[in-house]
C-alpha cells in the first residue's frame, strides 16, 4: 500500500508542474465582441454634421498573444465650408484582464487593407508556447502615426481618446477622411490565460467637439496686379479674386481655399496647430472680361459681312484672328485661323483627368460656346475626338434621318418627316458621355448655360443650284438641299462655291434650335444642354466646303461629324463632317468613320482663373473654370 500511495503523489506533482508551464506561455482568448459590425454615429459639431461609420475589429476566436487587428473607420463631414474641430472617441468595454494597445493612422483616401496573422507553437522548458506574429498589408501607405495609447482593461465602460483635436473641413459635398486603427493584443509573456479565458470587446465610436481652435499664421497674402505680378498686401480681398492653387503654400500639408459667398479663408487636412501659410490671391476674370478682350483684338481681315451676311472666300491657313458675326441675339465674337489662345480646363472625367475644351464663341448673348478637345494633363496640338467611330443615324434611306432628333421615314409632308420624335445615334451617344463624365451633375452643371441652344438646320434650299431635278421638298425621298449646303453652293449652280456665306442665326428656331425643356427658346426636345458644332462655325474658324486644311484650329487630323444636314441625295441622308485633311465634307449618316466632339455652352458671367497675363488661354496657361 506503501509503494502505491508514492506512485500517485509523483504523477499528481508532474501534472501540476505541467499545468503551471502551459498557462505561462499559452494565451489562448475567447472574445464575444461586436468588432466585425459597422455602425453608424452622427454628430452636430459647431453647425456642421459629422457621420463616423465603422467599429473596433477585434473579435478573433482563439486568438493567442501578438494578435492583431485593423479597423477603417470613414469620417465625413458636411456643412458650409466650415472649419470643425473635433475629437475622435471610442466607449465600450473591454473586460479582458490584458490591456490593449491601439496605434492610429489617417489618411484622405481609402486603402485597402487586412491583417494576416501566423501562429507559433514553440517547445520550451517545461511546456509549449504559444503566440502570434501578424502583418497588417498595406501599412506603409497610411502615412505617419497619428496617435498610440492603451484602451485599459475595465469591468465598467470606458472612454478612450483615439484622436484628440482634429481639424476638417465640412463642405457641402461632405469632406471625407479614413482613420486605420490597429489593435493588439500583447504577448506580455506572463499568464494571461485563465484572467482572459471569456472576456469581451465591443463598443462604437463618435465624434465630439473639441474646445481647440487650429492656430494658423497667414504670413504674407499677395494680391495679383494689371500686369500680372503679386503685391503684398495686410487685406485678405473680398470679392473679384482667388486663391492660386499651385503658389499659395501651408506646412503641415495643408491646403488653403477661399470661399467667397462667406468672405472667409478656410483650410483642408488642417490637422495640427502652428500652421503657417503664404496665399496668393488671382483676379477672377469672367466671361464678360473675355468678350471685352475680343472685341479689342477683332481682326481688320476678317470674313466680309453685309447686311448680316458673312462672306468666307476660302481657307484660313496662316493668321491669328477674330472676328464677328450676328447671331440670334446679338454679335458673336469668334476664333478664326491657327489661333492657340481659346484654350479651357473645364470639368473632371471619372478617373480624376482635367477635360480639355476650346472656345468656339463668345455668343451674342455673352454665354461662351466650347467644342471638346481632350482630357489629362497635357491636350494634343488640336483636340481630339470624345468618341470615335460613330453613325450619325443607323438609318439613312429617307429625308427624317438628316436630324438630330428625327420623324419617320416615307412621310408625305416637311413637317411629319421632321417631327423631332425619335433621337439620334449620334444624340445619344453625346447624352451618355455627358452624363458619363458627370458634367449634368453639381459643381459642373450650374456652370453650364441651359438656355442656348444647337442648330440642326434642316430649312431647304431657296436658291435655284441649276437643276430641276432638286425637289426640295425635305420629306421622302425626294433629292433635298438643306440649309447649309445651300449658303455653301455656287449661286445657280450645282458645284461648291468659291465664295460660301455661313451664318449664326438659326432659320427654324422651334423646329431646328435644340435646347433643354428649361431653356426659353427652341425646341425643347433635348435631355442635356450639350449639342455638336455647326458646319457654318467650322467655315468661320477657318475651314472650307471641298478643300483640304489642316492649318486651322479646328483640325484635329480625325474624322467628326458636325450638327448641319447637307442634303438627301435620292438615296441616303448626308450630314457635313469635318475630315481628318481639315475640309467639310458631307457622308452619308451611316458612316461611322467619323468621331464625336460635344459641344456645350458657358454661362455669361462664369469666372476663369490663369497662371498669368501673358499668354492667356494657352496650353501652358488654359482658362480654368472656377466656382
Amino acid at each position: 500500500m506503501k509503494k502505491n500511495k508514492k506512485i500517485i503523489v509523483v504523477v499528481f506533482v508532474m501534472l501540476l508542474t505541467v499545468s503551471i508551464a502551459l498557462a505561462y506561455f499559452v494565451g489562448r482568448t475567447l472574445l464575444d465582441g461586436k468588432g466585425a459590425n459597422t455602425t453608424v454615429t452622427t454628430a452636430n459639431i459647431h453647425g456642421a454634421t459629422l457621420k463616423v461609420e465603422g467599429e473596433l475589429n477585434f473579435n478573433a476566436e482563439g486568438m493567442l498573444p501578438g494578435h492583431k487587428d485593423i479597423s477603417r473607420i470613414k469620417v465625413t463631414a458636411t456643412g458650409n465650408n466650415e472649419l470643425i474641430p473635433y475629437n475622435l472617441i471610442w466607449t465600450g468595454n473591454n473586460t479582458l484582464a490584458t490591456n490593449l494597445k491601439f496605434t492610429v493612422y489617417k489618411t484622405s483616401s481609402q486603402i485597402e487593407t487586412s491583417s494576416t496573422c501566423k501562429k507559433h507553437d514553440e517547445q520550451v522548458s517545461g511546456g509549449r508556447k504559444l503566440y502570434e506574429t501578424c502583418e497588417i498589408k498595406n501599412e506603409s501607405q497610411m502615412g505617419e502615426v497619428l496617435t498610440t495609447g492603451t484602451i485599459r482593461s475595465s469591468s465598467e465602460s470606458i472612454k478612450v481618446e483615439l484622436a484628440k483635436d482634429e481639424f476638417i473641413n465640412a463642405t457641402p459635398d461632405g469632406q471625407v477622411v479614413y482613420y486605420y486603427i490597429i489593435i493588439e493584443y500583447p504577448n506580455e509573456n506572463n499568464d494571461q490565460y485563465p484572467q482572459d479565458k471569456g472576456g469581451s470587446f465591443n463598443g462604437v465610436i463618435n465624434a465630439e467637439a473639441s474646445d481647440t481652435k487650429p492656430d494658423i499664421n497667414i504670413i504674407a497674402a499677395y494680391i495679383e496686379q494689371e500686369d500680372g505680378k503679386y503685391e503684398k498686401t495686410d487685406d485678405i480681398p473680398q470679392s473679384g479674386y482667388t486663391i492660386n492653387p499651385d503658389m499659395s503654400v501651408c506646412n503641415n500639408e495643408a491646403l488653403p481655399g477661399y470661399d467667397y459667398k462667406n468672405k472667409r479663408v478656410y483650410f483642408e487636412k488642417l490637422t495640427k496647430s502652428g500652421t503657417e501659410c503664404e496665399l496668393y490671391f488671382d483676379k477672377i476674370y469672367t466671361g464678360a472680361n473675355l468678350l471685352s478682350d475680343m472685341k479689342k483684338l477683332k481682326s481688320t481681315n476678317c470674313p466680309t459681312e453685309q447686311n448680316g451676311e458673312v462672306t468666307v472666300t476660302g481657307i484660313e491657313t496662316s493668321q491669328k484672328l477674330i472676328c464677328s458675326a450676328p447671331d440670334d441675339d446679338g454679335e458673336s465674337y469668334y476664333f478664326r485661323g491657327t489661333t492657340n489662345n481659346n484654350w479651357v480646363k473645364f470639368g473632371q472625367t471619372s478617373t480624376g483627368e482635367d477635360i480639355w475644351w476650346r472656345i468656339i464663341r463668345v455668343n451674342g448673348d455673352g454665354t461662351i460656346r466650347l467644342i471638346y478637345a481632350g482630357e489629362g494633363p497635357v491636350p494634343t496640338e488640336n483636340g481630339v475626338n470624345a468618341l470615335n467611330s460613330k453613325m450619325y443615324n443607323k438609318s439613312a434611306e429617307d429625308n427624317t434621318y438628316v436630324g438630330y432628333y428625327y420623324g419617320s421615314a416615307s412621310q408625305k409632308t416637311y413637317d411629319l418627316t421632321h417631327t423631332n420624335e425619335h433621337i439620334s445615334n449620334i444624340a445619344t451617344k453625346v447624352d451618355e458621355w455627358f452624363v458619363g463624365t458627370k458634367l449634368d451633375e453639381t459643381p459642373y452643371i450650374s456652370q453650364i448655360d441651359e438656355n442656348a441652344g444647337f442648330c440642326n438646320d434642316r430649312k431647304v434650299a431657296t436658291n435655284n443650284h441649276g437643276s430641276t431635278i432638286y425637289k426640295n421638298t425635305g420629306y421622302g425621298k425626294d433629292i433635298t438641299i438643306y440649309g447649309a449646303y445651300d449658303r455653301f453652293m455656287e449661286k445657280n449652280s450645282t458645284s461648291m462655291g468659291t465664295v460660301q456665306n455661313p451664318t449664326l442665326k438659326c432659320a427654324q428656331k422651334d423646329k431646328d434650335l435644340f435646347t433643354v425643356e428649361s431653356s426659353n427658346q427652341g425646341n425643347h426636345k433635348l435631355e442635356n444642354p450639350v449639342g455638336l458644332i455647326t458646319a457654318d462655325e467650322v467655315v468661320l474658324a477657318g475651314g472650307f466646303a471641298g478643300q483640304n486644311n489642316t492649318s486651322y484650329w479646328l483640325n484635329t487630323g480625325t474624322y467628326y461629324w458636325t450638327m448641319s444636314p447637307s442634303e438627301f441625295s435620292g438615296s441616303t441622308a448626308d450630314v457635313f463632317r469635318v475630315d481628318d485633311n481639315g475640309n467639310l465634307g458631307a457622308p452619308y449618316v451611316g458612316n461611322n468613320a467619323p468621331g464625336v466632339r460635344p459641344v456645350i455652352n458657358l454661362k455669361a458671367d462664369t469666372k476663369f482663373i490663369f497662371y498669368n497675363e501673358d499668354n492667356k488661354g494657352t496650353t501652358s496657361n488654359p482658362y480654368i473654370v472656377t466656382d
